[in-house]
């Protein structure tokens, strides 16, 4: 017996010390980098942007730099975080892309009846998609990055543990080919090629069928989360302008659509509504009732570089 817990012993060590390399080795490998497109709140430095684009997926497949670095004649990115919808975490992202680079001239909220508030101090956060693209900054983070490992609230064993993290959300083959990260640097957002089929379209499926009511009973919350936005712009001498990117027709209710309108107008906020006929009354422009495909992107980005509203908005005749 004891021969055997000898043994059981010195193969745990030998476990603990292989993990603990393997996790040495993958931190050096993805230190200031995207593994997967996601995880970009580290990856980008040193760089002078006049723009950056902010929001949920709505964000992130919407705004396409290259189009307004080449209309415009300006400097922009795209900083979307896929799957939240949540306003402290475009203020958590854009405090980190603040760390690493100088303030841009502006702001882009995407800012739509499906955003939410959501705890500030991110203690007690129930808003935990995509929780495993971030999970490589789970273990042993840096004090910079403790504001993410609290928000997606991992245990114990994620944080203190080598490894468990990545191989627990399977996220090992992305740290070491970081293919999906070189895929976003390349594109500067989220690319989607699939085209919306309305003789199949189940609007069950879609979500927030009663015309994004939820919205309105949650309307002082955003509201107070939203100033507390403009005022850390106003704070880093940014200007904030908020954004409705355009949705399929048959879930543009005009009244939910309108309070975001009304919300940034009593907060003195810039605010553009892109939910244009010639953008949402074609299936073809869209990936599904709530995100523009590489088409409709495309038609999209063109028609905020000739909008007179946006182009005054970033002053862009002075620029």
């Amino acid at each position: 017996m004891r021969t055997f817990l000898i043994k059981l012993l010195l193969l745990s060590v030998l476990i603990l010390v292989i993990a603990s390399l393997s996790q040495l080795a993958i931190t050096i490998r993805i230190k200031g980098k995207t593994t997967n497109g996601h995880d970009n709140f580290t990856a980008i430095r040193n760089q002078k942007n006049d723009l950056v684009f902010l929001g949920s997926s709505r964000c992130t497949d919407h705004f396409v730099p290259r189009i307004f670095n080449e209309n415009l004649g300006i400097t922009s990115m795209n900083l979307g975080v896929n799957g939240h919808a949540d306003l402290p975490i475009f203020l958590l992202r854009l405090k980190y892309y603040l760390k690493y680079n100088p303030p841009p001239k502006y702001v882009v909220l995407n800012f739509d009846p499906l955003c939410v508030p959501g705890p500030l101090d991110f203690k007690g956060n129930i808003h935990l998609n995509g929780k495993h693209f971030f999970s490589r900054y789970a273990f042993a983070a840096e004090e910079d990055n403790k504001l993410l490992t609290t928000y997606f609230n991992y245990n114990f064993a994620e944080k203190y543990v080598p490894l468990y993290a990545i191989l627990r959300y399977k996220m090992l083959s992305s740290c070491i080919t970081m293919a999906d990260g070189a895929t976003w640097l390349r594109n500067g957002y989220m690319k989607n090629d699939g085209y919306l089929d309305t003789s199949v379209l189940d609007m069950k499926k879609i979500g927030n069928i009663d015309g994004y009511k939820e919205f309105g009973q949650m309307y002082d919350s955003i509201k107070t989360q939203l100033l507390y936005f403009k005022t850390y712009c106003s704070e880093n001498k940014i200007n904030l302008i908020c954004l409705q990117s355009p949705v399929f027709k048959i879930v543009h209710y005009k009244e939910s659509f309108g309070l975001t309108g009304q919300m940034c107008k009593e907060l003195d906020i810039r605010f553009i509504d892109a939910n244009d006929p010639s953008l949402i009354n074609y299936p073809v422009n869209f990936l599904d009732p709530l995100h523009l495909n590489t088409i409709g992107v495309q038609k999209f980005c063109n028609y905020l570089c000739k909008n007179q509203e946006f182009l005054a908005a970033i002053n862009w005749k002075t620029n």
